[in-house]
């Protein structure tokens, strides 16, 4: 739905629909008056789509079909940009352009162990928050090259742990003056 708020006035302005559901906030993104929406359906066969809406929330592009059998983990609209990443026992990073709303392209993918459940864009890379072999991994991805994207830098924590900032993107600080990181980090010991 998208409202109209003139004071204390709400009026209903448009509405439309997309099939799916989002995982999180950073599934949906505006820009330049369009509606951008990524969204993973079905169980049993999980897919992944983006749309994009304009103002009457009717759909302008769509491209369908990302990962066919693989349920969507994290997002992230940058510019022109969406990246995406789905898994089901390694982890795809997807480059999808938005440049041309009436269709949206997959431009490149990356396969690497483990799976990122949070993204988030630095000076140095896409950082990637997630998990690899039951522990905490934090990866730096190089999207320069849409076409290519590539993991960086790395790090697997040596014990079993997680952290809150694998799904709540408030457990993140990302601190680009001092180029530092700080995550809530949970462990455990198997005995």
């Amino acid at each position: 739905y998208r409202l109209d708020v003139d004071g204390l006035n709400v009026t209903l302005a448009a509405q439309g629909s997309v099939d799916g559901h989002l995982i999180s906030p950073f599934c949906m993104d505006e820009r330049d008056g369009l509606l951008r929406v990524a969204t993973t359906s079905g169980r049993s066969a999980p897919s992944t789509a983006v749309a994009v809406l304009d103002m009457d929330l009717e759909q302008v592009g769509v491209l369908k079909g990302i990962a066919p059998g693989e349920t969507m983990y994290a997002a992230r609209f940058m510019g022109d940009r969406l990246y995406l990443v789905t898994a089901i026992q390694v982890d795809p990073l997807f480059v999808v352009d938005l440049s041309d709303p009436s269709a949206p392209a997959l431009r490149g993918e990356l396969k690497v162990p483990g799976i990122s459940t949070y993204l988030q864009m630095t000076e140095h890379g896409l950082l990637g928050v997630g998990t690899e072999n039951g522990t905490l991994k934090v990866s730096v991805f190089d999207v320069a090259d849409d076409g290519a994207p590539r993991e960086i830098d790395t790090y697997v924590f040596a014990e079993l742990s997680y952290s809150d900032g694998q799904w709540d993107h408030h457990a993140v600080l990302w601190d680009d003056r001092h180029d530092l990181l700080s995550l809530p980090l949970y462990r455990w010991a198997v005995a």
